[in-house]
């Protein structure tokens, strides 16, 4: 089960990833959530940062492993999974309310996304094959095909530098491939991740994207830095390996919390922007895929 804290500067969309929500940053003022596994749902929530809020309008359909992003003063919500493949996008405003915009260009879950300039970057995924396919969504839900990714694959991370978004790691096997894709989704590959991974987590932290833990065959302490060009190094490790953890950003600094290493994990592990260790905390529950996000 999943355990949600409202934490995070100006706010976050949210969308069903490993049965659960994933989130990236926005500045609506709440926090958005959408989709999920209960079992499938199309349910919409609007948190505020006291945790107040209401359900919003559901998304136009109920899928779980779907990617999520902001473009603009909209969240927009793209892919997943319901017994099939789905290319449905879904856009929504801070009261919740918005409709469905124009499909992704490829049926596919556990897709990446994130921000790059006004836009949404959607990429990679699952569609019965590791994908390499990117789409641009703007805050209407339009948007065409960027290009593609050096490599194929699902599983992977996303979060943004600077004005672009960067995908790191993944499956097609275990890879460590790193993209770049700026607001029109052109862009290239970038200096590889110090560890091939998959089932990691990002986020960013100052102008560099963070990426933490994953799956390298065993559970991964490996943190890796990468600026707006793709380059960087690799940071403080992980106090705990574990994959299918989760990251937000709180001020300049990325948060990586929950996750699973035979058992549940309640570790959180703060790293900032050049990727320095933050002493490491404890959540109160044990959680699977926890996400976090800090509202001011």
């Amino acid at each position: 089960m999943s355990g949600t804290v409202l934490i995070k500067s100006k706010v976050a969309a949210g969308g069903g990833k490993l049965f659960l929500l994933n989130s990236n940053e926005s500045g609506l003022g709440v926090a958005i959530f959408g989709g999920g596994y209960t079992p499938v749902v199309a349910t919409v929530d609007i948190r505020d940062s006291s945790g107040s809020g209401s359900a919003g309008t559901g998304l136009s359909q109920a899928r779980y492993h779907l990617a999520a992003a902001t473009a603009g003063d909209k969240v927009i919500f793209g892919g997943g999974y319901n017994g099939s493949y789905s290319a449905v996008v879904d856009i929504r405003d801070s009261s919740g309310s918005g409709s469905a915009g124009t499909g992704l260009s490829q049926a596919r879950y556990v897709l990446a996304a994130a921000t790059a300039g006004n836009n949404a970057i959607f990429g990679g995924g699952d569609a019965g094959f590791p994908s390499v396919v990117v789409d641009i969504r703007d805050s209407s839900g339009t948007g065409s095909a960027g290009v593609s990714l050096s490599q194929a694959r699902a599983y992977l991370a996303a979060a943004t530098a600077g004005n672009n978004a960067i995908f790191g790691g993944g499956y097609t096997p275990v890879v460590a491939t790193v993209d770049i894709r700026d607001s029109s989704g052109s862009g290239s590959a970038g200096a590889g991740l110090s560890q091939a991974r998959q089932r990691l987590a990002a986020a960013t932290a100052g102008n560099n994207a963070i990426f933490g833990g994953g799956d390298a065959g065993s559970y991964s302490v490996v943190v890796d830095i990468r600026d707006s060009s793709g380059t960087g190094s690799a940071g403080v490790s992980l106090s705990q390996a574990r994959d299918v953890l989760s990251a937000a950003t709180a001020g300049n600094n990325a948060i990586f919390g929950g996750g699973y290493n035979g058992s549940y994990s309640a570790v959180v592990d703060i790293r900032d922007s050049s990727g320095f260790n933050r002493s490491p905390l404890t959540t109160s529950n044990a959680v699977f895929n926890l996400h976090i996000f800090f509202i001011f």
